[in-house]
């Protein structure tokens, strides 16, 4: 899309990428966990602002063979405020973003609306218990999830 010569190319700086091509794991060991925690929107692409997003989809719009995506004008993000996890729950779970994931101070607001209200989690039973008491998501190693609102998800990957 923008490395095609035409006018979008212009836009190339003003783009930093998809979520996925921006997350660095402190560990390997917690890949399954970022991936579940964040799912489709390891594919949400990182932009400057919302000009960029709306010259992007300008241009997927005129194209239908280009598909769709989703854009993350860092000027327009409002994340939550991350999950603050009291002391007592220390053994259970502690804060996915902090913990997993390096520092990336030129798409923080993008990686915190994706991962500041997830916790990583002992044991599933441990993350559905934190979750509804912390109003957070979970997500355990492995990849299982329990979701604030009850849901849990997980199984073979």
């Amino acid at each position: 899309l923008l490395d095609d010569g035409g006018a979008l190319a212009a836009l190339k700086p003003r783009v930093r990428g998809a979520v996925v091509d921006r997350v660095a794991l402190v560990d390997a060991k917690y890949a399954a966990a970022v991936e579940a925690a964040a799912g489709a929107r390891l594919w949400h692409v990182i932009v400057d602002d919302d000009a960029t997003a709306a010259a992007l989809v300008a241009a997927l719009e005129a194209d239908p063979g280009r598909g769709r995506l989703t854009f993350a004008p860092l000027n327009r993000l409002r994340p939550p405020p991350a999950v603050r996890v009291p002391d007592d729950a220390l053994a259970d779970v502690v804060p996915l973003q902090t913990t997993a994931l390096e520092p990336a101070p030129e798409v923080q607001a993008a990686l915190d609306l994706v991962f500041g209200r997830h916790l990583l989690a002992r044991d599933l039973d441990a993350g559905a218990r934190r979750a509804r008491d912390l109003d957070a998501d979970a997500v355990t190693l492995d990849g299982d999830e329990a979701a604030r609102s009850g849901a849990l998800r997980g199984g073979r990957r």
